[in-house]
């Protein structure tokens, strides 16, 4: 049984509230753990969309490479060219660097429009 594009979404949305949560109880000491948690629900949250469209997703934790081929089936997703390059770049922080809270902030921001117009992208194509 594979994953569908709806295990991926869940998951996401599981991840971002993990941020949202770990960012509610303490943004500036929780602020790597909630950039890596919006890093994690944007690549699920691409992956989904890419399985909506019945491409099976590369083994990859790099959110550009993905992106870029969901332009290919709708150029609409590179207006997240440039969140997706910083929220990937904030996967480093797994094992070294340090972020902010302001770092956490622009991470959950980002990682919200990129769940609105996903979650609304796959239900429109699936």
């Amino acid at each position: 049984m594979g994953v569908t594009p709806h295990d991926l979404v869940r998951k996401a949305r599981a991840d971002l509230q993990a941020a949202e949560l770990l960012a509610a109880a303490s943004l500036d000491t929780m602020a790597e753990n909630v950039c890596i948690c919006c890093q994690q629900a944007a690549e699920k949250y691409l992956k989904s969309a890419l399985r909506s469209r019945r491409i099976k997703p590369p083994r990859t934790h790099d959110l550009p490479q993905l992106l870029e081929i969901l332009i290919t089936c709708d150029a609409d997703w590179s207006q997240f060219r440039e969140d997706c390059l910083m929220l990937s770049e904030l996967l480093t922080l797994r094992y070294v660097g340090s972020a902010t809270g302001e770092d956490a902030e622009d991470a959950l921001h980002q990682t919200r429009g990129l769940a609105h117009f996903a979650e609304a992208w796959i239900s429109a194509n699936s």
